[in-house]
């Protein structure tokens, strides 16, 4: 008798909550991967509803165990990604070791979402951040409860879609801050950690990456290595400093050609600093020394939409 109360009422229950986990894990893993990843995905996952219901309604009568897994495995694969991606570690931090140190960030807004939500950086450090709104909206990053250490306010100008900016500060005090953008304050959030703590040997983020760098000597001072793929730099901020030859390596592990040119400034020897176009599998090694101080933009000249950087001479 109480079976034949419960089940009614159990099974609507169980149902719904199993789509409304379903819809909550597909969103964590549509906000965590790229705009155009997340696209093709949402695409394919409704193409996919879209023919499993024409096959269970048109097709040949099937059993129920069958018309189950159709959709009952499908709906658990996304929950337990969704899951996992809810309930892993922050990208950086190690085991026991604790969060990266960075002192360079790149921070990529979508519409509406920050790519990188929490972050720790050095005391009295200089920290260079990069904006990238790869939205369609206006967007701006804004660090709130606190100044640098110049008495000025921490923030980006209001950026239009595919614009991007570069800043430097200094934070004077240790503690938790939020940052967010202040066209959407609501979803658009995040918390900025400043420790009394040397910085990471190659520290950096950047929109989508997990790993971080990999244990080693850290490089020697003065030398770059970027990885060009199709069609992305794995560093897009990189930071030097002025009369110091630097020793920079490209390596196109992509199947393209590219190469990496910085625009708007010319090394001491009044050369381009650039590589030469490289096929895939091949790598180049330039030297150059930069004597006047600021934010330069370098790019792939064969794809300079997608493949773009900053590089801050200081």
């Amino acid at each position: 008798m109480r079976d034949r109360l419960l089940l009614p009422i159990l099974i609507p229950v169980g149902v719904i909550a199993a789509i409304v986990l379903w819809l909550v894990s597909g969103a964590k893993i549509l906000l965590d991967v790229d705009a155009a990843v997340a696209t093709g995905l949402a695409s394919a996952i409704a193409l996919a509803i879209m023919l499993v219901a024409v096959v269970v309604a048109e097709g040949p009568r099937m059993s129920r165990e069958t018309t189950i897994a159709m959709t009952a495995l499908p709906v658990a694969a996304v929950i337990a990604v969704g899951l996992y991606i809810a309930v892993r570690p922050e990208a950086g931090g190690g085991h026991g070791e604790g969060p990266a140190v960075l002192t360079q960030v790149t921070e990529v807004a979508t519409d509406n979402v920050f790519s990188i939500k929490d972050f720790t950086v050095p005391v009295n450090t200089p920290v260079t951040l990069t904006l990238d709104n790869k939205g369609a909206a206006l967007h701006n990053w804004k660090v709130q409860g606190v100044n640098g250490a110049d008495g000025n306010p921490i923030t980006t100008k209001l950026l239009q879609g595919g614009q991007s900016e570069t800043i430097t500060f200094t934070i004077a005090q240790t503690g938790t801050f939020n940052f967010l953008c202040e066209v959407h304050p609501a979803d658009m959030v995040g918390k900025i950690t400043v420790v009394d703590a040397p910085a990471a040997p190659a520290a950096g983020a950047a929109a989508g990456a997990g790993a971080g760098a990999s244990a080693g000597a850290a490089p020697a001072a003065g030398t770059v290595v970027v990885v060009a793929t199709d069609n992305k730099f794995d560093k897009t901020n990189i930071s030097i400093k002025a009369n110091e030859e630097v020793t920079l390596t490209l390596d196109n592990k992509g199947s393209a050609l590219h190469n990496l040119r910085v625009q708007n400034v010319k090394g001491k020897d009044g050369k381009d600093v650039q590589t030469t176009l490289l096929a895939g599998g091949k790598t180049e090694t330039i030297k150059f020394t930069i004597a006047q101080t600021g934010s330069f933009p370098f790019v792939c000249d064969v794809h300079p939409v997608e493949m773009k950087g900053t590089l801050v001479v200081q």
